[in-house]
């Protein structure tokens, strides 16, 4: 029995870490900035496509203990050749109409043609460094319009 109390507190243990963190993200894109103490998780809500514009959700995490905050400076979200215009960066409201602690939509981000694609994500902090990180993007083609 004592094995079995052993062996629970075990795979207990081993959840909590696991899920603290998941290194694999499902089909999230993990951005480190500031030597890892801010993070950026981002994700698609529509895209990517063609013909259609693509909103990306970044969440900014405290690199420590990946609670949620604001991003201290200013974000700029643009393609890589730029080709598109400026993207816009908009908090996440909640019911209230109230800003979510480190949650904004980018977008809308318009890809010209399918293929690969880069991301920039950059943050401006307080002294004016910017700091960017880059993630990869592939954007399928469609046979109607990227839909």
């Amino acid at each position: 029995m004592r094995w079995l109390s052993g062996l629970l507190t075990m795979v207990l243990f081993s959840c909590s870490v696991v899920f603290a963190h998941p290194e694999g993200h499902a089909g999230m894109v993990h951005l480190k900035f500031n030597n890892g103490k801010i993070h950026a998780h981002c994700k698609w809500q529509k895209g990517p496509a063609v013909g259609h514009d693509s909103v990306l959700q970044i969440e900014w995490k405290n690199g420590t203990n990946h609670n949620p905050v604001d991003p201290v400076g200013t974000v700029t979200v643009g393609l890589n050749p730029a080709t598109s215009p400026s993207v816009q960066i908009k908090p996440v409201l909640d019911e209230q109409g109230q800003p979510v602690v480190g949650s904004f939509i980018a977008g809308p981000i318009e890809f010209p043609k399918e293929g690969e694609w880069k991301l920039n994500v950059t943050l401006k902090g307080p002294n004016d460094t910017p700091e960017t990180e880059t993630m990869d993007v592939k954007v399928p083609g469609s046979k109607n319009g990227g839909k």
